[in-house]
């Protein structure tokens, strides 16, 4: 391809016709997606190999057949309108070395599988995905849209106005940023399942609100799908980005049009902040008459700055035990020699203070249990795009300890507005008697209260327990919730919770 779609090329002129199907030939087809207009009507778009496309426009393929495989639409996943938001998955599915085969039959294979197993060739992909994959939008007035797509469909024009949202948002979440999400869902989630909801102003293209999410898969616990916000396991704080002035307005359209459709059954968030967000949240919910169930409740480890603090500051706000455990570690760095502490800011994913960092993390009980970033390739592929996309915004930094000029224990973190998310953290496992994981935490607030005084707020991204949480003094309290609109979904709910008071009555 590589050429204008809008115009048939030299060899092309008469478009993807039906017979070119079967017959594989210059302009077999590679990509086909379709479009609902306001009237029902669908519009169906062939891309041949030659670069041509043809449309045809039939109100027969209105009752949401899909014409290439014969999958009714509600089959798919993704967009509250039904559409097919899984248009995009025909990328994979075809290419020059490919026959055109049904994608029903495929429909659960892997993105790595399709890649090397059934021999797609990558190019013909990375071409295909400049394609715009149109979901057919919500349409629910004159002004606001509500669409889903696939994060690898969108356009930079889009990615644009996921940034200036995120940039006006003030609830800030380097976990929402499109260079984060972006780096997920080229390594570490499927780009099939890997969704952005949009609330959007029409006239002005300008995003109201947005958040990311797959949609769920069943089990016993969950035998419904739900849209869940947790989109990747380095999704450590879920949430919705929402326009400040356009909020309730964002919110409300939102839920009125999810409540309206067949594809799902809730929302669910599994690490919310409650603050200011979460009871925007449960407002527009009430006012829609969507239930909410609460999960789960606990607090994590934060710490708040005002001024420069020093770490003999930090120290006093630990525990009487702490504070002289964590001197005694001290006294043992130094005697092995000078010990440094230092912020970085890598320009790239590339750089050695990222080299450095994985090969930290890498060691120890996560090396052993191959749970760390650098055992697993995409894993470490995922955090280098993700470290290259915030040190294009300056908004990554590495807090390094040193000893005797050699770095022992590195923490990444990421940087949203006036907030630093302790991302991950690595440390030499022979120095385990050093502390230097608490120390580093320690220099860190030290250092960025200090460096970095636009930083009002640490958030530790840690689990209830966390070692953090005895050097790090504030608490942020945390919140597992669903939202609900179908009645099936909130009987669940409803039988969950009664089976949960009769095991904590039993036990």
């Amino acid at each position: 391809m590589g050429q204008n779609i809008d115009e048939p090329t030299d060899g092309a002129a008469g478009g993807c016709d039906a017979d070119d199907e079967a017959t594989p030939g210059p302009c077999l087809r590679l990509f086909q997606t379709q479009r609902r207009d306001r009237t029902g009507h669908v519009t169906i778009v062939r891309i041949g190999r030659n670069g041509c496309r043809s449309t045809t426009t039939n109100s027969i393929h209105a009752n949401g057949i899909c014409v290439q495989c014969g999958t009714r639409e509600s089959r798919f996943r993704g967009s509250p309108s039904g559409s097919s938001s899984k248009a995009a998955l025909h990328e994979y599915m075809l290419a020059s070395s490919m026959s055109f085969e049904p994608v029903a039959r495929q429909l659960n294979a892997p993105q790595e599988s399709l890649r090397h197993e059934q021999g797609v060739d990558a190019a013909a992909i990375a071409e295909l995905r400049s394609v715009r994959a149109d979901l057919a939008p919500i349409t629910t007035g004159r002004e606001i849209v509500v669409k889903s797509r696939p994060v690898v469909c969108l356009t930079s024009n889009e990615f644009a106005c996921w940034e200036r949202l995120f940039d006006r948002c003030r609830h800030h979440n380097h976990f929402l940023a499109p260079g984060f999400v972006r780096a997920m869902a080229d390594t570490v989630v499927p780009d099939q399942e890997l969704q952005v909801l949009v609330v959007e102003n029409e006239p002005s293209n300008e995003w109201l609100a947005a958040a990311v999410f797959v949609l769920s898969e069943l089990s016993l616990s969950e035998p419904l799908p739900v849209l869940s916000m947790t989109a990747s396991p380095y999704t450590f704080l879920e949430g919705l980005l929402v326009d400040p002035e356009h909020g309730e307005r964002g919110l409300d359209t939102m839920f009125s049009v999810l409540s309206q459709g067949r594809e799902s059954h809730g929302l669910h968030f599994s690490a919310l902040r409650k603050d200011a967000l979460a009871h925007q949240l449960d407002a527009a919910a009430a006012r829609q008459g969507i239930q909410r169930h609460v999960r789960a409740l606990w607090h994590r480890a934060q710490l708040r700055l005002g001024e420069p603090l020093s770490v003999e500051v930090l120290l006093e706000r630990c525990s009487k035990s702490r504070r002289k455990s964590l001197r005694r570690a001290r006294k043992r760095l130094e005697a092995l020699g000078r010990v440094e502490f230092r912020l970085t800011r890598p320009r790239t994913g590339r750089d050695a203070t990222v080299d450095t960092f994985l090969d930290l993390e890498g060691l120890g009980w996560k090396g052993a249990a191959r749970t760390s970033l650098i055992a697993q390739f995409t894993h470490e592929r995922f955090f280098r795009l993700a470290v290259h996309e915030a040190a294009l915004r300056q908004a990554v930094v590495f807090g390094e300890m040193l000893l005797n000029g050699d770095v022992v224990a590195s923490t990444c973190n990421l940087l949203a507005g006036d907030r630093l998310f302790a991302f991950k953290i690595g440390w030499a496992p022979h120095l385990a008697e050093c502390s230097l994981g608490l120390w580093s935490e320690l220099e860190l607030a030290a250092a960025i209260s200090c460096q970095l005084p636009q930083v009002k707020l640490l958030d530790s991204c840690a689990t209830p327990g966390s070692y953090v949480e005895t050097v790090w003094s504030d608490r942020a309290p945390m919140i597992s919730v669903s939202y609900t609109w179908s009645k099936r979904a909130q009987l669940v709910h409803t039988t969950r919770t009664h089976w949960k008071k009769l095991r904590q009555f039993f036990t």
